[in-house]
């Protein structure tokens, strides 16, 4: 009986795939785009689309089944879930993240080759967006999908008073920086960001209305010294790309980047001392070695050494509430 048991166990995981491919398939397709417009037949439908009724039908009634698309008669439509989150233009749409997870679900079907060579399977991000800017593109406005949905308990828990100076290290399209500006009106910020990244950053701080306060500059923290005379230096969702030298130099380079009394902020995921609790944590270790040369997920422990070993005193340690696998770790020039 056990055995059975155990058997259904893994059977399940192993089959857990086949609910994201099918999301991403009518995706892709662009059913949720065209039922968002009005509910229609399945011969519709596929004249609409330019794709076979049999295969067709086949994917819709498996977003029934799925309560993504509803079905009365012969007439389907996007679930309510759907027509908040899947069809373009909605508030909650996650079209964006549907498409990075898109792009990471093809590079996971070469993890074992990960595991033997110890190899990413992806070129680094700043070939990326060199050789395919669209999907680069659109990777870092997923992740301010990401920021809006989960950030405002970063910001909640960050307390920035008297701060007028913050340089956001990697800070893509400025997501954290923004949240943090509508916060503490008297902050001026700095984003560093790939050149590539530069064009992409400026258009979304201006959109936001924030260019008065924003400046967004090329850099590449790997090779580039950082600049000085900042009162709080922000690394958000950085180290987890990075192997622990490059953690301990950039941490470095981030105290000599401070005012004395000034503050480093890391937003990370974290891991316990148990390196697999929380699970979200443990697996999203398994995406760095897909995605980043030398990436990890590491433990606030290692994270305190690095900035111990940099110079920084009074560290401190939040989590943020649970389930969020998130935590804000600090540390003073």
């Amino acid at each position: 009986m056990q055995v059975s048991e155990f058997s259904y166990q893994v059977l399940d995981l192993l089959t857990r795939y086949q609910a994201p491919a099918i999301l991403m398939a009518a995706h892709e397709v662009g059913v949720f785009a065209e039922l968002g417009v009005d509910p229609t037949t399945l011969d519709d439908l596929a004249g609409r689309l330019g794709v076979p009724r049999r295969s067709l039908g086949i994917l819709l009634r498996a977003c029934v089944a799925l309560d993504l698309v509803v079905q009365e008669g012969d007439r389907y439509a996007c679930s309510p879930m759907a027509t908040a989150t899947l069809v373009p233009g909605s508030p909650g749409y996650l079209g964006r993240l549907i498409d990075k997870e898109a792009f990471f679900y093809r590079a996971w079907s070469g993890l074992a080759d990960c595991v033997r060579t110890d190899r990413a399977a992806l070129a680094p991000f700043p070939v990326r967006a060199q050789e395919d800017p669209q999907t680069a593109r659109n990777f870092l406005l997923a992740l301010d999908d990401v920021a809006a949905l989960f950030g405002s308990d970063f910001g909640r828990q960050l307390t920035l008073e008297g701060c007028r100076r913050l340089l956001d290290v990697g800070g893509g399209v400025g997501s954290y920086s923004l949240a943090l500006l509508e916060r503490y009106p008297q902050l001026e910020v700095t984003i560093l960001d790939l050149p590539a990244v530069v064009p992409w950053a400026r258009e979304f701080v201006a959109q936001a209305g924030a260019a008065e306060r924003v400046v967004v500059e090329p850099f590449d923290f790997l090779h580039d010294p950082l600049p000085r005379g900042y009162d709080v230096v922000l690394l958000s969702n950085i180290l987890h790309d990075l192997p622990p030298a490059v953690n301990q130099g950039l941490l470095t380079a981030a105290y000599q980047a401070l005012e004395p009394g000034g503050r480093v902020v890391v937003y990370e995921f974290l891991l316990d001392a148990d390196r697999v609790t929380p699970a979200t944590s443990a697996v999203f270790a398994v995406m760095m070695l897909v995605e980043n040369q030398g990436g990890n997920v590491y433990t606030a422990d290692d994270i305190l050494g690095w900035l111990a070993a940099a110079g920084f005193g009074r560290p401190s340690v939040q989590r943020l509430p649970e389930p969020s696998p998130m935590g804000i770790v600090s540390g003073y020039r």
